[in-house]
């Protein structure tokens, strides 16, 4: 049995400090995760904590949110590392910049316009699934839906689509089209 251990995620903010009576503010966060699975964490920036990546997705989608809210609006955003989005009913990346992969699970409905995903892009939705205008470095994998729509959308990698019907146009991909998805290459 792995040991846990306890990790600190924590949010510094400080006002300008014009000397040493200025005070500043911290909140700390203390999380303990289990050590047999920290080699599927990765690092915040500027943070010597470790963010997994699903508390990652989470803490992005806090903005902006009533309490309880069950719907992910990202707009404009960038977030280094890989991020997932698993406790949402509706999950929406538009324009934005993710540095690692991004996996959306458990989702009714998901969509991604005009976002640049450097890693692989793994979407597992009820309902349906809409990527277009956006930029995956790595593979496109839209899996458990009725219906994706995929739409000149720039695949380094495989795009693999394991949905009932697929419709869309105008992509590029580096790799195998498989699955609903394989007629859809430009």
């Amino acid at each position: 049995m792995a040991a846990a251990l306890p990790i600190a995620v924590g949010a510094a903010g400080a006002a300008c400090s014009s000397g040493p009576t200025d005070p500043v503010a911290t909140r700390t966060v203390t999380e303990t995760v289990d050590s047999s699975v920290a080699s599927s964490t990765t690092s915040a920036p500027g943070d010597s904590g470790i963010v997994w990546p699903a508390k990652r997705g989470e803490l992005a989608c806090r903005n902006g949110q009533s309490e309880g809210s069950d719907v992910c609006v990202l707009k404009g955003q960038k977030i280094s590392g890989d991020v997932e989005f698993t406790r949402f009913r509706v999950v929406k990346l538009i324009d934005s910049q993710m540095s690692g992969t991004v996996r959306i699970t458990g989702v009714k409905e998901a969509v991604v316009t005009g976002t640049q995903i450097d890693g692989d892009l793994a979407v597992s939705s009820d309902g349906g699934a809409v990527v277009k205008t956006s930029r995956v470095g790595g593979s496109l994998a839209i899996s458990g839906g009725q219906h994706a729509t995929v739409v000149k959308n720039a695949v380094g990698g495989d795009l693999t689509c394991d949905v009932r019907r697929a419709d869309g146009v105008g992509n590029s991909v580096g790799g195998q089209t498989t699955g609903a998805c394989s007629r859809l290459r430009r």
